[in-house]
């Protein structure tokens, strides 16, 4: 059974290692869902700053690539807080969508896709952001996300 979720969280400081922080990665401050992320992130980098340096070739395309790009990224630079104290990963259609719509972008301007956003490292069912759906608003689009679970 699918169970689909509009969560809003709010600001929380975590222990054991996992802090809560304003979002500083410009491509994700503006028009997103939330405004605070938790590190390390999916991908293990310890600080923001870390996450903005190794995301910047990618986050070059997200002009070219769409909002699915764009958030897909943002969700695995600069993941959500929770009180979960972890980073939650995409859910494992997420990144298939981004990667459908961005692949061949990259592999055109001579990049693949990055091993460590290999779509069969993400899960299927559990706890997993899925893809978020676009919201039209006055400026651009806004978009809201659901927490995949599957019970």
């Amino acid at each position: 059974m699918f169970l689909g979720l509009v969560l809003f969280f709010t600001t929380v400081l975590t222990t054991d290692g996992y802090e809560c922080q304003t979002i500083t990665l410009n491509e994700c401050k503006n028009n997103f869902p939330y405004n605070e992320t938790i590190m390390p992130n999916v991908l293990g980098h310890q600080s923001q700053n870390v996450a903005k340096a190794q995301s910047l070739a990618l986050m070059s395309f997200n002009n070219v690539c769409g909002v699915n790009y764009r958030n897909f990224l943002c969700v695995m630079y600069v993941p959500v807080c929770t009180v979960l104290e972890m980073a939650i990963p995409p859910c494992r259609d997420f990144c298939t969508v981004a990667k459908r719509d961005c692949e061949h972008v990259l592999n055109n301007a001579g990049i693949q896709w990055p091993d460590d956003m290999n779509c069969s490292k993400f899960p299927l069912t559990g706890l997993c952001i899925d893809v978020m759906v676009p919201i039209s608003g006055k400026d651009y689009l806004k978009t809201t996300f659901r927490l995949r679970l599957f019970i």
